[in-house]
């Protein structure tokens, strides 16, 4: 007996939707297969070889997890994204319970800039527990490089990046960036680890993990970049005085890695450290950057000391300054 149209129709629409599901279960495994070795593979590749380069899977189970997490506000009625807090105790944990951000107008800085730069990446130096990381990642999606010396502020991250199942967009370094890898550093720190100090000296007889910090210096992560194909990225860098040390060890990266825009923290004590701050000054003035404010007008170099702001854009010459700055015109 000849099969009726109807029933016909009938076998293919359900030979249609397995084949749909089949297809849609492949894909879902072969990318997560990809995304799970990716990651693996580049974490692997970093311990094989450089030892002092310590990355800390996310999904680590040895990681802390106990502590509260939040959903963050919205930026630019587009993105928003988790933070995982440390306790009251800390500033900036406990500015974010109570705004649900952290350094809102530098943040809409740098999601402008990635905003206008497509292909543009983040290295995050101090990245504390992930206010510019968990959006950059989180939220925008691009890949970003978080360094940060302070394990229970990587765990908090660590935390972060599983709630948004952003795993294969983040790698984490536990170091501190200096002009020597592999030397043992102490923390400095009390109740609020916001602001962490680095003792220059080796570390004895410190049981707790957390205050002791293994070094690397800034090029030691250039296998990362490469590794995760980053051609262009910006970096925003908060270590407590310390970033001359960024530039002290990062020779490489700087010829390797197209950087224009540089977001960093010109530290209220830098007449403490003059040779370092005036160091970063002859460094990036070498390569073509001009230092800016936050509203992308240039800061003469003369008054680096005691005139400039409490943080400094480094915006290289060459690079369309439309394309760094909201509402910027060329420079005469």
């Amino acid at each position: 007996m000849p099969i009726s149209l109807n029933r016909l129709m009938k076998f293919r629409a359900i030979l249609l939707l397995f084949l749909c599901i089949g297809f849609y279960l492949i894909v879902r495994l072969v990318t997560r297969y990809y995304s799970q070795n990716y990651r693996n593979s580049s974490i692997d590749f970093l311990k094989i070889t450089n030892p002092n380069v310590n990355i800390i899977d996310p999904d680590d189970l040895s990681l802390d997890r106990n502590f509260t997490c939040i959903e963050t506000r919205e930026m630019f009625n587009l993105y928003r994204t988790n933070l995982c807090l440390h306790s009251k105790a800390d500033y900036i944990s406990s500015t974010v319970a109570v705004s649900h951000i952290w350094e809102e107008d530098d943040l809409k800085r740098v999601l402008f800039v990635l905003m206008k730069n497509p292909h543009m990446d983040m290295i995050d130096i101090g990245a504390n527990i992930g206010g510019f990381t968990m959006f950059t990642a989180g939220a925008l999606g691009r890949f970003t490089l978080a360094i940060d010396c302070y394990l229970p502020n990587i765990e908090r991250i660590a935390r972060a990046v599983q709630i948004r199942n952003v795993q294969n967009r983040v790698v984490l370094v536990q170091n501190a960036i200096y002009p020597v890898s592999g030397k043992s550093l102490r923390i400095r720190i009390n109740d609020d680890p916001s602001g962490l100090n680095l003792f220059d000296n080796q570390a004895n007889n410190l049981p707790k993990r957390e205050y002791v910090v293994k070094t690397l210096r800034f090029d030691d992560v250039l296998p990362i970049l490469i590794a995760r194909n980053v051609k262009t990225a910006m970096i925003k860098i908060d270590i407590e005085a310390a970033e001359s040390f960024m530039c002290e060890s990062g020779f490489k990266i700087f010829e390797e890695i197209n950087i224009p825009y540089i977001m960093m923290e010109w530290s209220r004590i830098r007449s403490k450290y003059q040779e370092r701050y005036r160091f970063m000054i002859d460094f990036f003035s070498a390569r073509g950057y001009v230092a800016t404010n936050q509203l992308c007008r240039d800061l003469r170099t003369e008054d680096w000391l005691k005139n400039w702001p409490g943080n400094v854009f480094w915006l290289k010459r060459n690079y369309p300054r439309q394309l760094l700055c909201a509402n910027a015109k060329q420079p005469q």
